[in-house]
């Protein structure tokens, strides 16, 4: 399986969710997620796309991003400077946060 979406019914993706994946190169969070808690990507190295269609974040656990690399996080077009700010502020090493790209859709 190299492509996960999950339940339209998620409302929070928790802490180490889908941290260190194997084979995963795309994950889809859907419009009812409110929070994406700490590590919950960390460490999974071959996700190369996360698009996100919540609207409705308002927190990003620390280092919920971290150790990935060229990754691309699709994020809703009103929602890009809100996100990109919560996305940013999740890393402790703001290096990480250069090697992945916030896009847009």
């Amino acid at each position: 399986m190299k492509s996960v979406e999950l339940p339209k019914s998620a409302v929070t993706i928790g802490d180490c969710a889908f941290a260190s994946l194997g084979k995963i190169e795309t994950i889809t969070i859907p419009s009812k997620v409110k929070e994406i808690e700490g590590r919950a990507f960390a460490g999974s190295r071959n996700l190369k796309k996360i698009v996100i269609e919540s609207k409705k974040i308002t927190a990003i656990g620390r280092n919920a991003f971290d150790l990935l690399k060229n990754t691309d996080i699709y994020v809703p077009k009103k929602k890009y400077s809100e996100y990109k700010k919560l996305i940013r502020n999740s890393f402790t090493n703001k290096n990480c946060f250069k090697k992945i790209r916030i896009i847009k859709y």
